[in-house]
């Protein structure tokens, strides 16, 4: 199983979207509201919290915008985003469906 790193806290769990990390680890880690993060995002509050809500996945675009935002110098470049991504969705592909 893969797992990743933020701020000193190993996540190894595929199960966990990298939006729900972007929510409980970087934007209430940084105490801002979805507004003041979204504005440094340079994204709509709505955008942001469809991404932070899990109704959307975290995109190239946004993935990008998070990289800037935190710097590449945090190791959360646009790839770390897009990895956690894409080890999520085939987590969820994975799984039985329930119809």
């Amino acid at each position: 199983m893969l797992s990743f790193e933020y701020n000193h806290i190993t996540i190894s769990c595929a199960s966990f979207a990298p939006r729900e990390i972007l929510r409980e680890h970087v934007i209430l880690g940084l105490r801002l509201t979805h507004q003041e993060a979204a504005a440094q995002l340079g994204m709509l509050p709505n955008e942001l919290a469809r991404v932070s809500n899990c109704a959307a996945p975290v995109t190239v675009e946004s993935a990008a915008r998070i990289e800037v935002w935190l710097g590449r110098n945090t190791g959360d470049d646009a790839e770390y985003w897009l990895r956690m991504q894409a080890t999520h969705d085939a987590w969820k592909a994975s799984k039985p469906r329930r119809d």
